[in-house]
């Protein structure tokens, strides 16, 4: 089945800062590897400690151990492939690693942080998950709960908004979360520049991309 649809590949700036930005694997390899396009791009290669057991068998890698560096376009042909490394296969039946995190070295700017909060916004900042039990919603379960209520001057704010059970909402009514006996999994704040509308779909972009 081909990948070269599938998006595995995120863009930082040159400060290794989020851009916002997802490649497809066909741009990745056509744009990075291409001999033309390739000086303005540098990948990072991020390889995990391995897990092995008793008898030096690879069980698994930890996530939380890793090792970074930076590869240009001609070192990236000779990367190693991993259990977790996504990859495709050339036409010469070389399988070759999929760079999941590319560097625009030219480029130093960062997308504006998102200005209007909104319903939608909220729902994907807070992960479809109460912010009070940790249970995942869907549209008819959860509902919009503002930390200090609008009858109490509470405003519609990335702020004071978080995702909660629908039934739990309605039990609060007018009180706050810790009147109420509940704690907020985390502190509301408006999303990382670029992050708000970006599904996780590797290991190594939790490195680069803070939600």
């Amino acid at each position: 089945m081909s990948v070269e649809n599938d998006v595995y590949t995120i863009v930082l700036n040159k400060n290794w800062e989020f851009t916002g930005e997802t490649k497809t694997v066909k741009d990745t390899m056509t744009q990075f590897l291409n001999q033309e396009d390739s000086n303005g791009w540098e990948a990072i290669c991020i390889d995990y400690k391995e897990l092995t057991d008793n008898n030096g068998e690879i069980v698994g890698y930890d996530y939380s151990n890793y090792s970074i560096k930076t590869v240009s376009r001609t070192e990236w042909y000779f990367q190693p492939v991993f259990k977790y490394s996504p990859f495709i296969k050339c036409a010469n039946n070389r399988i070759m690693r999929i760079p999941t995190v590319l560097i625009a070295k030219n480029y130093g700017s960062m997308p504006k942080r998102l200005e209007r909060v909104t319903k939608t916004g909220i729902w994907k900042r807070d992960n479809y998950t109460c912010q009070l039990t940790g249970k995942k919603l869907d549209k008819h379960s959860g509902s919009i709960h503002h930390v200090i209520p609008k009858s109490r001057g509470g405003k519609d704010t990335w702020e004071n908004m978080v995702l909660c059970e629908l039934p739990l909402n309605q039990k609060i009514g007018n009180k706050m979360p810790e009147e109420a006996g509940y704690k907020l999994l985390r502190v509301p704040k408006p999303p990382v520049p670029g992050s708000q509308y970006v599904s996780i779909r590797h290991e190594d972009w939790k490195i680069f991309i803070k939600t």
